[in-house]
C-alpha cells in the first residue's frame, strides 16, 4: 500500500504535468488567434487598397473626359471665329491651330490616365505585399498552434513517464521492505532523510 506521502508526490507530479501540458497547448492556440486576428488585418487593407487602385482609374478617366470637354469647346470656339470671319477650317492656319488644339488636348487626356494609372498600380502593389502578409500570418499561426500542440503532448508523455518511474521506484521500495516495518521522517523539522524504524510491536 503506498503511503500518503508518496501518494502526495505522484499527484502533485501528474497535476503539474497537466497544468504545464494545458499552458503549452493554450499558449500555441493564443498566438494563432493573434497571427489570425494580423492576418484578418493585412486582408481588410488589401482590399482597401485594391478599391483605392479602381478609384484612382475611375478619377483619371473623369479627369481626361474634362481635358475632352474642353478641348471640344476650345475648337469649337476656333471654328465658330473662323466661321464667323468666313476663313475655311479645312486648310491654312485655322486648320494648324485647330490640329495644334486637338493635340495638346489628346496629351493631356493621357498624362491623366497616365498618372491615375500609376497611382493604381502602386495601389495594388500595396494590396499584393497586405495578401502576402496576410498568407505569412496564416502559416506562422498553423504553426504555433502545431508547437502548442507538440509541446502538450511532449509534457504529458515526459509526466506520464515520470509518474511511471516514480511508481516504480515505490512499489519496489514498498516490496524491498521486511513485514511490520514502518517509514518515518526522523528529526522535529523533516529535514532528516528517510529512515526505516523496526516496528517492535507489530
Amino acid at each position: 500500500m503506498t503511503d500518503p506521502v508518496s501518494a502526495t508526490m505522484l499527484i502533485a507530479t501528474a497535476v503539474g504535468g497537466g497544468i504545464q501540458a494545458y499552458g503549452s497547448y493554450s499558449g500555441g492556440q493564443a498566438q494563432k488567434a493573434y497571427y489570425n486576428y494580423q492576418a484578418q488585418v493585412q486582408r481588410n487593407l488589401a482590399q482597401v487598397a485594391a478599391l483605392k487602385a479602381n478609384r484612382d482609374i475611375m478619377a483619371g478617366e473623369v479627369e481626361a473626359q474634362k481635358y475632352g470637354i474642353k478641348t471640344a469647346q476650345v475648337m469649337g470656339g476656333t471654328t465658330a471665329s473662323a466661321g464667323a470671319r468666313d476663313v475655311a477650317v479645312g486648310t491654312g492656319s485655322t486648320a494648324q491651330v485647330l490640329q495644334s488644339q486637338r493635340a495638346a488636348g489628346l496629351e493631356e487626356q493621357q498624362i491623366a490616365r497616365q498618372t491615375a494609372a500609376e497611382r493604381a498600380y502602386g495601389e495594388r502593389i500595396e494590396a499584393s505585399a497586405k495578401t502576402a502578409s496576410a498568407g505569412a500570418m496564416d502559416v506562422a499561426g498553423a504553426r504555433a498552434a502545431t508547437a502548442g500542440e507538440i509541446g502538450a503532448a511532449g509534457t504529458i508523455a515526459s509526466t506520464a513517464g515520470s509518474v511511471a518511474g516514480r511508481w516504480y521506484d515505490i512499489s519496489r521500495t514498498a516490496g524491498n521492505l521486511a513485514p511490520g516495518t514502518n517509514l518515518a521522517l526522523g528529526g522535529a523539522t523533516g529535514t532528516q532523510p528517510l529512515q526505516i524504524v523496526p516496528d517492535y510491536y507489530s
